[in-house]
């Protein structure tokens, strides 16, 4: 059974959108690995998503007494935190977080542009934001510039 995940679009635009987070999702599943950049802040995330999960709150561990953490927002790692509370480590599922986030952008990309550009312009800007190189690299990383956009 066909779920309709845009309710409020004309039959056309669901179809090309979901054509568009089809490839999107190939494109990313092809760029996804279960490894770490070397660069980023995907460890610190990944790391108080762990300090939540484990219940000793929303703080930074590498620093002595574990002061409260006050450099990154608490949102990216708080939906982090049920994944590495039933899967553990990870790293392939957690970055399926921003990947989910990357479609969610796809789709408020048009949304938000179909009433002013008309569907076929909004469309056009969606699949070159989501065809784009570096919104493809963000959405496979354990970042939060997707979920925040």
């Amino acid at each position: 059974m066909f779920v309709n995940l845009f309710p409020s679009l004309r039959a056309g635009d669901r179809g090309r959108m979901t054509a568009l987070l089809l490839i999107f999702l190939v494109l990313t599943g092809a760029a996804l690995t279960s490894d770490l950049p070397p660069d980023g802040d995907d460890v610190s995330y990944i790391t108080l998503a762990q300090t939540l999960a484990s219940g000793r709150g929303y703080v930074n561990t590498i620093y002595p007494g574990e002061p409260p953490e006050l450099q990154y927002p608490p949102l990216f790692p708080l939906l982090l935190m049920p994944i590495i509370s039933v899967f553990g480590l990870n790293l392939f599922l957690l970055k399926l977080v921003p990947v989910f986030a990357g479609g969610l952008t796809l789709i408020a990309v048009f949304l938000l542009l179909r009433p002013r550009l008309g569907p076929d312009r909004a469309f056009l800007i969606a699949a070159l934001t989501g065809m784009n190189g570096y919104f493809l690299s963000i959405s496979t990383r354990i970042m939060s510039e997707t979920t925040y956009l």
